[in-house]
C-alpha cells in the first residue's frame, strides 16, 4: 500500500481518475480522512460508473464520511440499479449518513427482497428514521409489509414481523 499521507489533493484526484482499483480505493480513503470535499465530483463520477464493487464500496464510504448532499441521490440510484443487486449492503451503510425518510418505500422493499445483510441494514435505517412521514407513504409501506409477511420464507418472517411492530408502535 502506498503511503498517500504526503500526496497533494491534485495527486489524489489523479489516483481517483486513474482507473486503477487499488489507487482509487487508497486515494478515496485518504481524501475522506482529510475531509477534502473538492474531490467529491471525481469520486461521484467513479461511484456512478464503476462496475467494481470493491471500488464502489470504498468510494461510497468515503463520500459518506464527507456527507456530500449529492451523494445521497447517487446512492439511491445505485440501490435501484440491477447491477448492484449482489452488493448493496455497503451502499445502504453509506446512505445511513443521510436522512433516509424520503426513501422509506425503497428501504421496505429491500427488507422484503434483500439478502440477509441488505435486509438487516435496510431495517436498521428504517428504525433510525425520525422524520414525520405522510400518511399515504406510511400506509403503503405497512400494507406492503403485511402482504409480504404471509408469503415470506420462514426465516425471514421474524424480521418482517418486527418491522410491522415498529410501524404499529409509531402509528
Amino acid at each position: 500500500m502506498n503511503n498517500l499521507k504526503s500526496a497533494t489533493t491534485s495527486e489524489l484526484i489523479s489516483h481517483i481518475e486513474s482507473g486503477d482499483s487499488q489507487r482509487i480505493i487508497e486515494a478515496a480513503r485518504e481524501l475522506a480522512s482529510r475531509q477534502e470535499v473538492s474531490a467529491n465530483p471525481y469520486m461521484l463520477d467513479v461511484l456512478q460508473k464503476t462496475n467494481d464493487a470493491t471500488v464502489r464500496n470504498a468510494v461510497a464510504l468515503a463520500l459518506s464520511d464527507l456527507k456530500d448532499p449529492s451523494t445521497f441521490d447517487v446512492l439511491v440510484s445505485l440501490l435501484n440499479n440491477e447491477r448492484t443487486r449482489a452488493n448493496r449492503g455497503t451502499l445502504l451503510y453509506a446512505i445511513g449518513a443521510y436522512d433516509c425518510s424520503p426513501i422509506l418505500p425503497l428501504l421496505v422493499d429491500l427488507v422484503i427482497e434483500g439478502n440477509f445483510e441488505v435486509s438487516r441494514q435496510a431495517f436498521s435505517l428504517i428504525s433510525g428514521i425520525e422524520t414525520e412521514l405522510d400518511e399515504r407513504t406510511w400506509q403503503t409501506c405497512i400494507e406492503r409489509l403485511r402482504s409480504a409477511v404471509t408469503e415470506a420464507p420462514e426465516e425471514q418472517r421474524p424480521l418482517l414481523e418486527e418491522l410491522i411492530s415498529l410501524f404499529d408502535q409509531v402509528e
